[in-house]
């Protein structure tokens, strides 16, 4: 038969195995932090910000020195030019490779004698297809007098950003020349980011 002493022994077991899983197993609610976690704030990066941050920070404190932290930066930009020469209304065409980049910016530099307009085609490939594209034409921006002859050269500067819809850009320069001032110099550059 169960005595009142069984009976507290009991409860104080219960109550004494209850606190004990309550302090071995953690938590991690959100509630009662001020804040999000800041990785600049987790000393030795282990995801948590917790004692051993706060007394490696106690340990150098009242130290003094250089503030400036090493950051790695991650290689997530590709960039590159090339320069064309077209003859009367020839073209050139740049396919660039642009799967897991975000954005694409090119810029085109050109120059030509005639001041005709200078027609641009951005196409977008997928498996070597082409599924969007947009005509641009280009109007000269600057004129320039060449001495001593006195000769007239129109330039064209073009610079846009596309957010990448595909694996690979195509960037298609057809020439304005004619057949008094044929050709048409220029250098195309591109940047692709993430």
């Amino acid at each position: 038969m169960a005595t009142k002493k069984d009976l507290v022994i009991v409860i104080l077991a219960t109550f004494c195995l209850a606190l004990t899983l309550f302090t071995v197993l953690p938590t991690h609610s959100s509630a009662g932090t001020a804040s999000e976690y800041d990785p600049w704030a987790d000393i030795n990066d282990d995801g948590k910000i917790d004692m051993k941050d706060i007394s490696y920070a106690a340990r150098l404190f009242g130290a003094y020195g250089d503030p400036t932290k090493s950051v790695t930066v991650n290689d997530n930009w590709t960039e590159g030019n090339s320069t064309f020469s077209l003859s009367f209304t020839d073209s050139q065409t740049y396919t660039i490779p642009v799967g897991g980049f975000k954005t694409a910016t090119f810029t085109i530099f050109a120059e030509t004698r005639t001041g005709f307009d200078l027609s641009l085609d951005v196409g977008w490939l997928t498996t070597g297809s082409l599924v969007d594209h947009t005509s641009i034409l280009l109007h000269y921006y600057e004129t320039i007098i060449s001495l001593p002859g006195g000769e007239i050269f129109y330039r064209y500067r073009y610079r846009s950003t596309f957010d990448v819809t595909s694996s690979a850009m195509a960037i298609t320069i057809q020439g304005n020349g004619t057949l008094i001032y044929p050709t048409t110099n220029g250098t195309f550059f591109y940047h692709l980011n993430t």
